[in-house]
């Protein structure tokens, strides 16, 4: 909001020369000024007489005896510093509101010259901070709105798997942790496509682009499923109520395989994808959400092993796996670390006694010192 949208007097100023009598004629003039604008001879303002000050004078005994041989000077309030006609309406309000005389008398404006341009009464002022005021509010309502528009864009991108536009890794085990607070039972699936990478080199990476939308819809648009994720490449994941036990859940994943199975149309026409599922159900199978993302993971490995199809947590079947995966873990960290050293062993030949060949022994610097000390 600009000076020029603003309601502004161009009454004409006093000169310091002037007297009492002037300033009278001036009010009786312009009967709404809230003050008498005075200017020196380059027309810069250097001062001003408010019209509640010029009543008091005359309202008090003898006031106009007194006061009528006075010069405009000796009247007035001198001000050094007066707002620019270009400066905003509330740069200019925010610099005067801690004077009480800004809403009493009002303003004296100048233009980009520091001429004299013309005056805003207090009622004006008034009605100038209520405009500013709500404008303020209305843009303050706009940026908050904006902004919560943006910190939704902003958590949707963070969530959303780019391709797809189903939640990314991070966004599934959020999900997964809420449904573990809430201490109810419910299945976490993964599922892993078979045949895609032949798909994929065979047609090209738009074609499996297309496969890997079409699941993603398949699985988002269905009601029995929540939180259906992408886990990246051809992983997805998602979220199973256990409301009518562990049956249902079998029965609602052998329905959902059936389903991914089915043809995709693609650019060269109709495609298949065979799909393994594995699924953990908590409280039943597992408890924390690592060991449950785990679980489901390693029912889907043998589910896929054997061709695909549908596979809960075993932990006959699979435990042995997760314990064969930690020796691999532990055997690996070993070499790493040079916690292994190599021990050369002679091969004689018993006939001759003649050292043929060695054979090397790895073993922990452990077990090496137990062996020294043994010998």
């Amino acid at each position: 909001m600009q000076f020029e949208s603003a309601p502004i007097q161009r009454t004409p100023a006093l000169t310091r020369e002037m007297g009492f009598h002037d300033v009278a004629a001036f009010f009786r003039q312009y009967p709404d000024a809230t003050l008498c604008p005075v200017i020196d001879a380059q027309q810069v303002p250097i001062g001003y007489v408010s019209s509640l000050s010029f009543q008091t004078m005359l309202a008090s005994p003898f006031g106009h005896a007194l006061h009528e041989k006075k010069k405009i000077h000796d009247l007035m309030k001198s001000s050094a510093d007066f707002p620019s006609i270009r400066d905003r309406i509330a740069d200019v309000i925010g610099r005067y509101i801690s004077d009480d005389r800004t809403i009493r008398d009002g303003l004296v404006l100048v233009d980009q010259h520091g001429r004299y341009y013309g005056i805003m009464s207090g009622l004006h002022v008034f009605e100038a901070m209520n405009k500013i005021h709500t404008s303020m509010l209305a843009k303050l309502t706009l940026e908050i709105a904006e902004r919560k528009v943006a910190e939704e864009k902003i958590k949707s991108l963070a969530d959303e798997d780019p391709l797809t536009g189903i939640l990314n890794r991070r966004a599934f085990v959020r999900e997964v942790d809420a449904h573990i607070a809430r201490g109810i039972p419910f299945a976490c699936a993964f599922v892993d496509l078979d045949r895609f990478k032949h798909l994929n080199d065979r047609y090209g990476h738009a074609v499996g682009d297309e496969v890997l939308k079409a699941i993603s819809n398949r699985l988002s648009n269905n009601a029995a499923l929540a939180h259906a994720a992408r886990l990246g490449g051809d992983e997805f994941a998602f979220v199973v109520r256990a409301s009518g036990g562990s049956a249902a859940i079998q029965q609602i994943l052998e329905d959902t395989q059936a389903e991914l199975i089915c043809g995709i149309d693609s650019a060269v026409g109709q495609v298949f994808v065979g799909a393994s599922i594995g699924y953990a159900i908590h409280l039943m199978d597992t408890f924390e959400q690592a060991a449950m993302l785990h679980a489901a993971d390693k029912s889907m490995l043998r589910i896929k092993g054997q061709g695909g199809g549908v596979a809960r947590f075993n932990r006959v079947l699979d435990i042995g796996s997760r314990e064969a995966d930690m020796v691999d873990l532990a055997l690996v960290s070993a070499v790493a670390n040079k916690r292994f050293e190599p021990a050369f062993q002679p091969i004689l030949d018993v006939r001759t006694g003649r050292v043929v060949g060695h054979e090397t022994v790895s073993y922990t610097h452990l077990r090496a010192h137990e062996t020294r000390e043994d010998l």
